[in-house]
């Protein structure tokens, strides 16, 4: 965890009690030594010290991109944080297939920067947590599907009902946008969007939703405001020109 920063789930044995908890920032104890570790807690909303060997669990959540030449450790999808300048800018998210050796930094397209990114296994493969849902959207459909956690969704589908066109990933489209400004919040409707948007394809040709596969949906945790101005503040500490190279 200490030699790849990023945001880690845990769970924590306390007075004979797991409780979870998601830290960020991790480092050796100072006062306690190899034996602890000192980190922020997103629950707590400062710095706690943890004894190790209470630690029962850890889970890899958002990963630091820590330079422009920081590259995907294997295929997959991947959902990559972006940071904008202060506090007063929402982070943005978007989502890639990425090729083991591709770079964060060439993929992104937005004015900000790359911070972190999730990995996400492609759907259908054993690991990973995807719902499945064989739904076919069609307008004039009231039908929800109900978040089942607070997070962001991706959803994997495919554009036609034929099973051996390939299947695409995707966040919430917003006017033909790969790009949303915050997540979903639990009993949400995870398809919003997609029966009153159409979906403008790299070509910018308009296509409908009509007729597309839903195949499933999974839902990742959002990337903390306070440990994404963190994260920025400690690189422009290094980097001045961090946010504008």
């Amino acid at each position: 965890m200490i030699e790849c920063q990023g945001v880690y789930e845990i769970q924590y044995l306390k007075d004979e009690e797991i409780k979870t908890r998601h830290i960020s920032d991790i480092r050796f104890s100072p006062i306690y030594g190899d034996s602890y570790i000192i980190c922020f807690c997103e629950e707590a909303g400062k710095e706690l010290t943890f004894k190790i060997e209470k630690i029962v669990y850890i889970k890899s959540l958002w990963i630091g991109i820590m330079s422009k030449d920081d590259i995907a450790p294997k295929d997959g999808v991947y959902l990559i944080a972006c940071g904008g300048l202060g506090q007063g800018i929402d982070i943005e998210y978007e989502l890639h297939i990425l090729i083991k050796g591709d770079t964060f930094r060439g993929k992104h397209s937005t004015w900000a920067k790359p911070i972190a990114n999730q990995y996400i296994p492609m759907f259908g493969e054993t690991e990973g947590n995807w719902i499945r849902k064989e739904i076919i959207i069609k307008k004039g459909e009231n039908e929800e599907v109900l978040a089942p956690e607070d997070g962001i969704p991706i959803i994997a589908f495919r554009r036609t009902q034929n099973e051996s066109s390939a299947i695409e990933y995707c966040v919430s489209k917003v006017d033909g946008q790969e790009t949303i400004w915050g997540g979903i919040r639990k009993d949400d409707d995870v398809l919003r969007g997609f029966k009153d948007y159409e979906y403008w394809d790299s070509y910018g040709f308009s296509e409908s939703w009509d007729e597309y596969q839903i195949l499933g949906f999974t839902i990742l945790r959002e990337y903390n405001k306070e440990v994404c101005y963190r994260h920025v503040d400690q690189r422009l500490k290094t980097e001045p020109r961090f946010l504008f190279d």
